[in-house]
């Protein structure tokens, strides 16, 4: 579920969106792409208030297995490269 406007900076140069993906989703890209609609919309919206903006979409996604009677844990971070609106 998309949060909203999380971050900003002063005059709004810099706006960070989170968008939380459930825990029990089996494939995170599969869930972005059912929430195609609200990122494009964001995105509009950031246009709107901004002009051309300059977009770096990100995740952050953790890997999880046991290992004996524990539960080892590791974050994944990706990013491409910007893209320009």
């Amino acid at each position: 579920m998309q949060s909203g406007r999380g971050k900003s900076s002063v005059n709004h140069t810099f706006i960070t969106d989170d968008i939380y993906v459930p825990e029990i989703t089996p494939d995170p890209f599969d869930y972005i792409e059912s929430v195609r609609v609200n990122l494009a919309d964001s995105l509009k919206t950031s246009l709107k208030i901004q002009g051309p903006i300059k977009w770096y979409p990100s995740s952050t996604v953790s890997f999880t297995r046991k290992v004996g009677k524990d539960i080892a844990r590791i974050d994944g971070h990706f990013a491409t490269p910007a893209k320009f609106y």
